[in-house]
């Protein structure tokens, strides 16, 4: 008898419990931080390549959003909001890594918390 493919021998239950659906393998193959690829996509293609003004502009939306509120700097706030996103979208760093190693370059400008939220509300502006 000829051997199974994985996928068609087991249950489909069993096979996402142990990571071994094909999404699982893409991941497990790429060169990209596997949190980072489940936010962003398997592949971490789907993201196009944004330009400066891209960037100005989701730093805009985002600080009207968040940090308007709490009276936060407007032009640090946006600076850091942007090398947070270059970081997360050029280095494609996962974010603890941007939480534990690069937040020293924006912690004058925002806390350890508001740079999670800017994730948040990055994958918020991902689909507009």
């Amino acid at each position: 008898l000829p051997a199974l493919p994985l996928e068609d021998a087991l249950d489909p239950d069993v096979l996402e419990k142990s990571y071994q659906l094909p999404k699982d393998q893409a991941i497990a193959r790429s060169q990209q931080p596997e949190r980072w690829l489940q936010a962003y996509g398997s592949d971490g293609q789907n993201l196009p390549r944004k330009s400066d003004e891209e960037y100005q502009n989701e730093a805009r939306w985002m600080y009207n959003q968040v940090f308007k509120a709490r009276s936060y700097d407007r032009p640090s706030t946006e600076n850091a909001i942007i090398r947070v996103l270059s970081t997360l979208h050029e280095s494609k760093f996962e974010l603890i890594y941007i939480v534990e190693h690069v937040y020293w370059k924006i912690g004058k400008s925002l806390t350890k918390e508001d740079v999670w939220k800017i994730q948040e509300y990055d994958l918020l502006w991902q689909p507009i």
